[in-house]
């Protein structure tokens, strides 16, 4: 039987804790931002180290191994427009970049946000032995095409690229992600799990 290695990394554990750490301290301090990153190192650190284990056994020609990444605050960071909301989740409306309000929506169709470094290096290092790479969001379809280009004007190159689809309205994230997981299954591949957001290591009977 297959062995799954998944890497899902949660963006809420991101928000939560970007919240935590700003709270006491003036919003533009660099030391803020300075102290996000490393939480967000952290976290990918034991990501990429079970990547160069697994990726030596699991690149063979019959299997192909894959990694699944979310986007936002895990390799796209949504920094600026959480910061200009006081760290609350502004969905809808335009986004000021000046003073604020900044509705996600549309700074995410800017196609501004910058890479998350540890998950960029984490992705490239994937690929090398031959390992692909998925992006599976929650964010609209419509946004395809600015998160394409985001993404490749950061650096990260990929197989696919999975989007909410437009209207489509599903009880959580899980609901709409697990299939989409099972999807990449069905097409061949073998889903390397790395990291759960509940768990730092998940079987893979959990994993969907």
């Amino acid at each position: 039987m297959r062995e799954f290695i998944i890497l899902l990394v949660h963006s809420h554990r991101f928000r939560r804790r970007a919240s935590q750490i700003s709270t006491g301290l003036n919003s533009t301090s660099t030391s803020t931002s300075g102290r996000y990153d490393e939480e967000v190192a952290k976290a990918l650190a034991a990501a990429r180290a079970w990547l160069e284990e697994r990726a030596k056994t699991a690149v063979k020609p019959a299997v192909k191994p894959a990694v699944v990444l979310d986007i936002d605050e895990t390799s796209l960071s949504n920094w600026p427009a959480y910061r200009l909301n006081g760290w609350g989740r502004v969905l809808i409306g335009g986004c000021d970049m000046q003073h604020g309000p900044c509705g996600l929506r549309a700074w995410q169709a800017l196609g501004q946000s910058k890479a998350i470094p540890p998950t960029l290096a984490l992705a490239r290092r994937a690929r090398e032995p031959g390992v692909a790479v998925f992006f599976i969001s929650g964010r609209p379809a419509s946004l395809h095409e600015a998160t394409a280009r985001n993404l490749r004007e950061q650096g990260y190159e990929w197989i696919g690229l999975i989007l909410l689809p437009d209207c489509a309205q599903f009880a959580s994230a899980v609901d709409f992600k697990a299939p989409e997981r099972r999807k990449i299954i069905e097409h061949g591949y073998t889903i390397i799990l790395i990291r759960s957001g509940r768990n730092d290591y998940s079987h893979p009977r959990n994993a969907f």
